[in-house]
C-alpha cells in the first residue's frame, strides 16, 4: 500500500504488458492519479489507434483519460503536454510538485 499524500502515476506503452496493468489496477479498484503514455514519435499508426481506445476505456474503468507527453508538439490533441511542461501539469492534475528525478525513480 502506498502512502495516501502520494500520487500514483501509471506509465503506459500501449503494449500487452502496459494494458494487462490497467485492467489489473481497475479490477483491483486501485486509484491511479495519472495514467502517461510517452509518444517517441516512431510507433504505427495502428498504435496511436490502440492508445485512443485504451484511453476511453481508461476514462470509463479508472477514472481518467491517458495522457500523452512528447518531445516536441507537432501532433497536438487533447490530453497532450511537452516533457517541458510535465512538472507543471502534474502539479495541475495530482497537486504535488514532482520533479522529473521523482517521476522516473
Amino acid at each position: 500500500m502506498t502512502d495516501p499524500r502520494t500520487p500514483t502515476v501509471a506509465s503506459y506503452g500501449g503494449g500487452v504488458n502496459s494494458t494487462a496493468m490497467l485492467i489489473g489496477l481497475a479490477e483491483r479498484k486501485e486509484v491511479v492519479d495519472l495514467i502517461l503514455f510517452s509518444d517517441t514519435g516512431g510507433e504505427k499508426p495502428e498504435t496511436y489507434h490502440y492508445v485512443a481506445k485504451m484511453s476511453e476505456w481508461c476514462k470509463k474503468n479508472l477514472g481518467h483519460y491517458i495522457t500523452t507527453v512528447s518531445k516536441s508538439t507537432k501532433r497536438q490533441g487533447r490530453r497532450r503536454h511537452t516533457l517541458e511542461r510535465l512538472d507543471s501539469f502534474v502539479v495541475a492534475v495530482v497537486g504535488k510538485h514532482l520533479t522529473y528525478k521523482e517521476l522516473t525513480a
